[in-house]
């Protein structure tokens, strides 16, 4: 039976072996965010006041052209690229956790709005869309008397 101090050796060279392993791996050439770029989902926020919608959403690094908003229906689309600012050329990387390229976000929204409303703002990395919900239209019907 091995000693306790022998296991502890144990678990130390297994975890030296895969933190070279890892470390390796992560330095390699074919990991770059060019070569992993596929489409990527932002963080979004929906909430709602007695007057709108809205639709808060985290795209840092972009510029408010690189960003389109569509609303067809009661389907909202925001979309747009993340492009990166460094050459991709002899890059070892430490770590990666940022994603460039394509992104894309749908949402249906809960109740109408009134489309020709809807207003967005762009500041810090902060996509803000408010959409004003559509007031219900009250009919009063009158019945007929025999």
């Amino acid at each position: 039976m091995r000693s306790p101090m022998d296991i502890e050796e144990e678990i130390k060279r297994v975890h030296a072996r895969f933190k070279y392993l890892m470390d390796t791996f992560l330095q390699m050439p074919l990991l770059t965010p060019r070569v992993m770029e596929e489409v990527w989902v932002p963080d979004m926020d929906v909430f709602e006041t007695d007057e709108a919608i809205y639709v808060i959403i985290d795209v840092a690094g972009l510029k408010k052209e690189d960003i389109d908003i569509t609303l067809e229906g009661d389907i909202l689309k925001i979309s747009g690229r993340r492009e990166d600012r460094f050459p991709v050329t002899q890059r070892r990387y430490h770590q990666v956790e940022l994603h460039y390229g394509p992104f894309s976000r749908s949402y249906r929204l809960p109740c109408p709005v009134e489309a020709e409303k809807v207003s967005a703002t762009y500041k810090n990395g902060i996509l803000e869309i408010k959409l004003p919900k559509r007031k219900p239209v009250i009919k009063m019907i009158k019945s007929e008397e025999e």
